[in-house]
């Protein structure tokens, strides 16, 4: 099961509005559910996350096109922590 941090249902919510506004519906609507997909592939096979110790212990980070995923595995499934443009100073985030 995918389950989304405060944080990182905030950053959905602004990858969206972003996209939305300068890309139109159309793509926002596709890199939404290109998203979704990318969580449950990760729910699936958890060990495709990179280990970002420098982060955190517990946390792994995959890239899906402009986007870094960082999350954590659970007992249910995965935990989304954080969703960052790559070009962000990642460790910034999470002070």
């Amino acid at each position: 099961m995918v389950s989304l941090s405060v944080k990182a249902s905030t950053d959905l919510d602004s990858i969206l509005d972003y996209s939305a506004l300068n890309f139109g519906n159309n793509v926002m609507l596709e890199y939404h559910k290109s998203l979704e997909k990318c969580f449950e592939t990760l729910d699936d096979n958890p060990d495709l996350g990179l280990e970002v110790e420098h982060i955190r212990a517990d946390y792994l980070c995959f890239q899906h096109r402009s986007h870094l995923i960082f999350f954590k595995k659970t007992n249910r499934g995965i935990l989304i922590v954080r969703l960052l443009h790559k070009k962000m100073n990642a460790p910034q985030h999470f002070n």
